[in-house]
């Protein structure tokens, strides 16, 4: 297996080196901040209030899910928007269909009933943010956190992403990249692997969360990438470079990550970019990347 990382001078799945702030700032800043030149995720979604159970009095007001963290597919036109449905409990006995759920900052949705429905694009045009969710029966009160991530996730060509919760067990270890490398004239060839580094504005070095990166000779379906001959070139059991590669012919990566015991949650969603590119041998030639993303959920 061919696995290539770099470490930026300045350190998911997925900023600007001034901090670990938990707000992610539009444009690739996981360092904090309330404004920046087009973000990840909007400042205004940092949410505040009381822990996710209220009490009021003898009373006590549970909701869940608690801290969800839930997809806008913008792939589809217009984009599928999030859901997220909840459920009430007041001294342990449903009351959900008594309860107002609202959210604290509606640029990310609102409520239909019980039901949490995402706005068609985040604040900022963030790619991922977090805001509050407010619930009352009665006198009684709690509020919870909710995640909302704006990606590709249908189609083809979906956004490579990750959600790995900090000491926690994601859902998900894997995340597939898809590449067509150009090699310039059609009828060119050449050896192509992947490289992953972290783009240089994470607060932390996201490559250290990336296990192996594996060629997908078998091809890959839902992505559109045919089956195509690879290699392993270190004897480790994982065939890392695709060979013989026609310019142009669609590849599928499997990304496997490892637990996150590295990147620590904050009040927020965090968002850490990595670059996957695909390099040609045998030139070593960066001939085509893009963005992969590492999502931490926030806090309780």
């Amino acid at each position: 297996m061919r696995t290539r990382f770099a470490l930026p001078g300045c350190i998911l799945v997925l900023a600007a080196c001034t901090g670990d702030d938990p707000s992610v700032v539009a444009g690739g800043s996981d360092a904090g901040g309330t404004s920046g030149d087009g973000g990840l995720t909007a400042d205004g979604g940092t949410p505040d209030g009381p822990p996710p159970v209220g009490v009021n009095g003898t009373h006590v007001l549970d909701i869940t899910p608690k801290t969800a963290v839930v997809l806008l597919d913008t792939a589809k036109a217009p984009a599928a928007p999030a859901t997220q449905p909840y459920l009430a409990k007041l001294d342990g006995a449903d009351v959900t269909a008594t309860t107002a759920f609202t959210v604290a900052d509606p640029g990310y949705g609102s409520f239909s009933g019980v039901s949490f429905v995402s706005a068609l694009t985040l604040p900022g045009l963030a790619v991922a943010g977090t805001t509050r969710v407010d619930a009352t029966n009665a006198a009684a009160k709690a509020t919870t956190r909710l995640s909302v991530i704006a990606l590709k996730t249908s189609g083809a060509d979906p956004d490579p992403y990750v959600i790995l919760p900090y000491l926690g067990t994601p859902t998900s270890k894997t995340a597939i990249v898809k590449l067509a490398p150009n090699l310039g004239a059609p009828a060119n060839v050449a050896d192509i692997h992947l490289t992953l580094t972290s783009d240089p504005s994470n607060a932390s070095d996201a490559s250290l969360l990336v296990t192996s990166i594996a060629a997908m000779s078998a091809g890959e379906v839902a992505h559109g990438c045919p089956a195509q001959t690879a290699k392993d070139t270190n004897a480790d059991g994982v065939l890392d470079i695709f060979t013989a590669v026609v310019s142009a012919t669609p590849l599928c990566f499997l990304v496997t990550f490892k637990d996150n015991n590295l990147v620590a949650a904050t009040s927020s969603i965090r968002v850490l970019q990595l670059i996957a590119t695909a390099v040609a041998q045998p030139a070593a030639a960066s001939v085509q990347s893009r963005k992969a993303y590492v999502f931490v959920p926030p806090t309780p």
